[in-house]
């Protein structure tokens, strides 16, 4: 019996280990971190603009394209089983357990498999989405994927660009120093700070032109006499953000008076 127990935890251990290494997911983390955390992909309310288009790569042919879902992005991305185009949104909730801080210390964006662009038709959904009007400050964090394999997020105004929006109200491209503040003033740098009475939200955009990538979050903490990495994905699966294997093309959208996906050109797109 003895000998029976020990092959069996052996192969359960050899398994886990064989799905770490394929999956190049891992978790270090103490028995139970000293705070909460939810997460939300591609949400409705963002931070800045009340319009958004949002787009995925999907291999399935316009008549078997179901319409833009306009109650949850991700539901339709789903359902379409649709790739995130060019950009990806994760938004972390994140409070303490207790009156006692936890430090968030830093972050990465991790690759774990890179390929060339997804080949597919590229659809389009464009929403007028909720603006973010709470007292409840928002960080917004950017990452671009063709950049490296491990990423450190820069500071943003919106999750899109790592550019911050003066007071002037205009944009100026590549200036990672304004990043630093939103548009009310705030710091976005790590380390935060976090209680049960003083939350964080956390917006990470991550973008690609050149690649087909599948990624996780890497979030450090320390608090309560421990520390750890609490590793952040899509379910237990990388997240997975690609550029069109068809650049130049256009993209689809859907028309509700004949109830069909057309194209539009390039020129045309936004996001």
């Amino acid at each position: 019996m003895a000998a029976l127990l020990a092959a069996a935890l052996a192969g359960t251990v050899t398994t886990i280990v064989s799905d770490t290494a394929t999956s190049g997911i891992t978790r270090i983390t103490a028995p139970r971190e000293p705070f909460t955390w939810v997460k939300r992909i591609n949400p409705d309310k963002l931070y800045g603009n009340c319009s958004r288009q949002y787009m995925v790569v999907s291999d399935r042919a316009p008549r078997d394209m179901p319409p833009f879902d306009e109650g949850s992005w991700d539901d339709w991305r789903r359902e379409t089983r649709g790739v995130d185009h060019g950009l990806t949104h994760v938004e972390l909730t994140l409070q303490g357990r207790s009156a006692e801080a936890t430090v968030l210390q830093g972050m990465r964006v991790r690759v774990v498999k890179r390929a060339g662009p997804a080949a597919g038709s590229v659809y389009a959904g464009v929403s007028e989405v909720t603006c973010n009007t709470s007292d409840q400050a928002q960080r917004n964090l950017y990452a671009d994927l063709d950049t490296g394999d491990r990423i450190t997020p820069m500071p943003a105004y919106d999750g899109r660009s790592p550019s911050a929006k003066p007071a002037n109200g205009t944009s100026e491209p590549g200036d990672h120093q304004a990043a630093r503040e939103n548009e009310r003033g705030e710091i976005l740098s790590f380390p935060y700070r976090i209680t049960d009475s003083d939350p964080e939200v956390i917006d990470v955009g991550v973008e690609t032109g050149d690649c087909d990538c599948s990624w996780v979050l890497e979030l450090d903490w320390a608090g309560g006499g421990e520390s750890g990495t609490v590793t952040i994905d899509d379910g237990g699966r990388p997240f997975r953000t690609t550029a069109s294997a068809t650049k130049g093309v256009g993209y689809l959208v859907y028309d509700w008076d004949t109830h069909e996906w057309k194209g539009k050109s390039a020129s045309s797109e936004g996001g």
